[in-house]
């Protein structure tokens, strides 16, 4: 039985007007494709079955999570220009205790808020056996528990989004790629004062 594949988040209009979304949201579509196909096989593989479901926010509660700039701008656009409603004011609100906690400020009623732009390390962070417990890092407690895509697709998702940095040519783009430049241009997630994201939210107001 062939795989269904994700579908790829569409927003054409702000996609128009912003020449980086259409990169970002490429990319998104290539981890979420690949991870879909990669992942079952590796169910196979283990005859088991990932234990990350809807609803399991443990890896939002206290997150170490990698993001690079074009990235964060797909989260500001996102938050100041899609989200809606109750949704909008609990990320607000968050958005300006968040130096204090030490959990997403995007975890609202224990789901994604910012879920079509949420980072390529959330979408690549899968783990096999229990359930993460509460304060739980895998990495150091069961690290043959966890699993990610494959680098190809990582090598895949990354030349979409080097233009943002003026890469465009193939070749160089592997070269970035594999000399980590992705990599050594993120930043923690955790440590970005978001409350800039906040004043700019209220412009959108």
């Amino acid at each position: 039985m062939s795989v269904k594949l994700p579908s790829r988040f569409n927003f054409p209009k702000a996609e128009k007007k912003y020449e980086w979304l259409p990169m970002l949201l490429d990319a998104y579509h290539i981890i979420d494709s690949a991870i879909k196909i990669e992942l079952e096989q590796e169910e196979n593989k283990r005859n088991q079955k990932c234990a990350c479901k809807k609803g399991c926010a443990i890896c939002c509660q206290k997150p170490t999570v990698p993001i690079t700039d074009i990235e964060l701008t797909g989260i500001s656009w996102y938050a100041s220009e899609q989200l809606k409603g109750s949704i909008r004011e609990d990320v607000k609100s968050q958005l300006i205790i968040h130096s204090k906690t030490s959990s997403c400020p995007f975890l609202v009623k224990e789901e994604c808020s910012i879920y079509p732009v949420r980072p390529l390390a959330c979408r690549a962070f899968h783990i096999f056996g229990e359930t993460c417990i509460e304060n739980e890092d895998p990495w150091l407690t069961r690290e043959e528990d966890m699993w990610t895509h494959s680098k190809d697709a990582a090598l895949r998702a990354s030349k979409k989004i080097l233009p943002y940095w003026g890469i465009e040519d193939s070749k160089k783009q592997e070269i970035a790629f594999n000399s980590g430049f992705i990599m050594y241009n993120s930043k923690n997630m955790h440590e970005f004062d978001w409350s800039i994201l906040y004043r700019n939210m209220l412009v959108f107001e």
